[in-house]
C-alpha cells in the first residue's frame, strides 16, 4: 500500500470505488483518519489557487443577505471556512444565524457603542457584527508594526472570531438567553457561566483559520493558552462538538473525568478557568498557576494512559512537544507587561511538566512501557 509521512505519520493510501481513503497504522491496524485529521490533511494538499468549491446553501445566505452580499467575494472563504468545521447536525443554527446577520466593517473606524474597548462585537439580541477597526490600528501603532498587510491580517482574525461567536450562538428570544459555545446567560447556576473558556478557544478557531495573524493582538491569551491545552488533552473533536453543539462543560467534564474519575475536580478547573478570566487587576494571584497545574495533570494522566495503551514514541513525544508549546511561561508573563512574581505558584505547573518530559524520554532510551 502506498504511504508518505505527514505531521511525523505515516499516512497510508487505499483506493476504492473510486476515492481515496487515508489511513494510520495504531497498535499494528491501519484505521481511518478522524474527520478532524481528515480534513486538516485535505486542507494541507489543496491547491491554494483559485478554485474554491463554496456550498450552495452558503452562497445563497450571501447572496440573500444585503451585509454579506455588498462584499460576496470577501465573505465566502471566512463562511466557507467555518461551515467546514461545524459537525453536520448543528449547521443549521449557523444558517439561521446568517440569513438576518447584519455586519458593519467599519472601516472608516467610527466609535463603537457597545464593546468600544475591543477590537469586535457580536450583538447576539440584535445578530449584528461591527468590527472596531480603529482599535485595531491603535494596536498596531503601538506595536510599531501597522502597515496595510498586518491591519488586514488582524482584521480579518478580528472579522472570523465574530463569526465564529455567529455560528456558536443561540439566542432564545422568548426566554432571553443565549447560548454561544461553552456559555450560557443568564443563568443561576455557576457551571453555566464560561465565557472565558469561550472566547479561549474562539481564538484558537480563530488563529487557525488566520494562522499569519499578529499574535500579540490576541485578546485573550491565557484563555486562549487554556482552550489550546484542552483540546491536546481532550482532541479537538471533543472540544468542537462540545462549542458548536451548545453543551456546556458537560462533555468535557465527562471525558475529564474518563482520564482522572472526579468531577468535582473536573468542575472546578472551568470554574477556576472563568473566574480568572474576570480578574483585571494587576496584583498578586494563583489561580492562573492552579489551573494550568490541573491541566498539565489531565495531561500527565492522558500521556501515561496512551503510552499504557500502545501509542508510539512518536505521537508521544509529538504530543508533549505541542503541549509545552502552549504552556503559559514567565517569559510570556514578561512579554505581556507583567510581573512573573505576580503568579507565585506558575513555576509548579511548568515544573511537573519539565518532570513529565524527563521521564518520557528516560522511558524512551529504554523503549516505552
Amino acid at each position: 500500500m502506498e504511504y508518505f509521512t505527514y505531521n511525523n505519520e505515516k499516512i497510508y493510501i487505499e483506493f476504492m470505488d473510486n476515492n481515496i481513503i487515508f489511513k494510520k497504522e495504531v497498535n499494528g491496524n491501519l484505521i481511518n483518519l478522524s474527520d478532524f485529521e481528515e480534513k486538516e490533511l485535505l486542507d494541507k494538499l489543496k491547491t491554494k489557487e483559485p478554485f474554491i468549491i463554496y456550498s450552495t446553501i452558503i452562497e445563497g445566505i450571501a447572496k440573500n443577505n444585503k451585509t454579506l452580499n455588498s462584499n460576496y467575494d470577501y465573505f465566502l472563504p471566512f463562511l466557507t471556512f467555518i461551515e467546514d468545521l461545524i459537525p453536520e447536525n448543528y449547521k443549521e443554527s449557523f444558517y439561521k444565524n446568517l440569513e438576518n446577520i447584519n455586519v458593519d466593517l467599519n472601516l472608516e473606524g467610527k466609535e463603537l457603542e457597545n464593546g468600544k474597548d475591543s477590537l469586535g462585537y457580536y450583538d447576539s439580541e440584535l445578530n449584528k457584527i461591527i468590527i472596531n477597526s480603529k482599535k485595531i490600528k491603535d494596536c498596531l501603532k503601538l506595536n510599531n508594526c501597522l502597515s496595510d498587510d498586518t491591519f488586514w491580517k488582524a482584521f480579518n482574525k478580528t472579522l472570523i472570531h465574530e463569526l465564529f461567536h455567529v455560528a456558536s450562538t443561540h439566542y432564545n428570544k422568548d426566554e432571553n438567553i443565549v447560548v454561544s459555545g461553552f456559555d450560557k446567560r443568564p443563568s443561576k447556576k455557576l457551571n453555566d457561566s464560561n465565557i472565558g473558556l469561550n472566547e479561549g478557544f474562539t481564538e484558537v478557531l480563530s488563529y487557525a483559520a488566520v494562522p499569519d495573524a499578529p499574535d500579540f493582538i490576541y485578546g485573550y491569551i491565557f484563555e486562549t493558552l487554556f482552550a489550546s491545552q484542552l483540546s491536546f488533552i481532550l482532541g479537538p473533536e471533543v472540544m468542537i462538538e462540545s462549542y458548536f453543539g451548545n453543551r456546556g462543560i458537560d462533555l468535557l467534564t465527562e471525558k475529564l473525568c474518563e482520564i482522572n474519575n472526579d468531577k468535582s475536580k473536573a468542575i472546578s478547573l472551568f470554574t477556576l478557568i472563568d473566574l480568572n478570566y474576570f480578574i483585571t487587576d494587576d496584583g498578586k494571584q494563583t489561580l492562573l498557576g492552579t489551573i494550568q497545574s490541573k491541566l498539565v495533570e489531565y495531561f500527565k494522566l492522558k500521556i501515561l494512559n496512551d503510552i499504557k495503551n500502545g501509542v508510539t514514541e512518536e505521537e508521544i513525544n509529538l504530543s508533549i512537544t505541542s503541549f509545552k508549546n502552549v504552556l503559559i511561561t514567565n517569559n510570556l508573563i514578561i512579554s505581556r507587561g507583567k510581573n512573573p512574581s505576580d503568579y507565585p505558584n506558575l513555576h509548579e505547573s511548568i515544573e511537573v511538566f519539565s518532570d513529565l518530559e524527563k521521564a518520557i524520554k528516560e522511558m524512551a532510551s529504554v523503549g516505552l512501557k
